[in-house]
């Protein structure tokens, strides 16, 4: 009974050592560590240049956003229209002038108002743009009026009420730029009028630029030749007509979206065209005071009319 009393505390007493070793040892060691992160692996060629492809059309995209919010910005600001005749534009101008200058080598002066309206209205299969435009002019001439043949009463200057009232057909030639970024145009016009001198027919070259969002330049050049003329009244003579010459410079300044300060310049220039038959006798009494020549080209004599400048303003929508 002793013997197994003491083989019991024999493997107890082993039992308690193995557990306290044990013990000991786990306490010892060191604490346990994570274990180290993998080391982020380098993109590969194809990857980088993915990315900057992406990044070059996210630049694009933002680009394309920002020009189109310009262009509403300058369209809200503008009129934007495809069919505009005037000032680029414009389909309608009113404007008042004042014109001083010599008729037959007697100097006067001249107060009008001008009113002119127009659209183009269809595109030819090769982009051009053609149209129709119209208008009317009337005032006050101060310039001397002559009558042939003269008469006691008549011989002289006669101030009197000017008309004219015309229409015709532009179609461009050429353009840059679409619609509200349309920066230069030109264009030809035939067309035909009747006013208090004559009934003729025309042709008129239109130009204009647009240099700033703001301003917008034109000049016009209309031409009648003697035979396109058809005098009127008292000034009419066997085989003759006025050629008449007008340049126009205009600058229409934006005021909004649908209306612009419209300022002018006009420089008009005539000539009567007649058979030497036709000036002689008491009708070269008429003409004395007037320069006088002979048309190389047409053997017609050529007597100055007119010269004169006008200056004016208006609006224009």
């Amino acid at each position: 009974m002793l013997h197994n009393w003491l083989t019991d505390a024999l493997v107890f007493l082993v039992l308690a050592t193995g557990i306290c070793a044990t013990h000991g040892a786990a306490a010892d060691e060191p604490p346990a560590t994570a274990p180290p992160a993998p080391a982020e692996a380098k993109p590969s060629e194809a990857e980088a240049a993915a990315a900057a492809e992406i990044a070059r059309s996210k630049a694009i995209m933002d680009e394309m956003k920002q020009s189109e919010a310009r262009r509403e910005e300058r369209h809200r600001d503008h009129t934007g229209r495809d069919n505009a005749v005037m000032g680029m534009d414009r389909n309608l101008a009113w404007t008042g002038a004042y014109g001083f200058g010599d008729r037959f080598g007697r100097s006067g002066q001249q107060v009008l108002t001008r009113v002119e309206g127009g659209a183009y209205w269809m595109k030819t299969r090769y982009g051009n743009r053609a149209g129709m435009v119209g208008g009317a002019e009337m005032g006050f001439d101060g310039l001397a009026q002559q009558v042939v043949p003269p008469t006691p009463d008549q011989d002289g200057a006669m101030s009197h009420v000017l008309f004219d009232f015309w229409f015709g057909f532009p179609v461009t030639i050429l353009e840059f730029g679409e619609d509200e970024d349309r920066w230069f145009t030109t264009a030809i016009e035939p067309g035909a009028g009747i006013s208090d001198k004559h009934a003729y027919a025309y042709v008129k070259g239109r130009l204009g630029i647009r240099p700033t969002d703001r301003l917008t330049l034109e000049g016009t050049w209309q031409w009648t030749p003697y035979n396109a003329s058809g005098i009127l009244g008292s000034w009419a003579l066997p085989g003759a007509g006025l050629d008449l010459a007008t340049l126009r410079v205009s600058a229409y300044f934006k005021l909004d979206r649908n209306k612009s300060l419209v300022l002018t310049f006009d420089w008009r220039q005539s000539t009567l065209d007649t058979p030497q038959a036709a000036v002689s006798g008491d009708a070269i009494k008429v003409f004395s005071q007037s320069p006088y020549n002979s048309n190389a080209f047409s053997h017609l004599d050529q007597i100055r009319v007119d010269n004169n400048f006008r200056v004016g303003a208006g609006l224009a929508w």
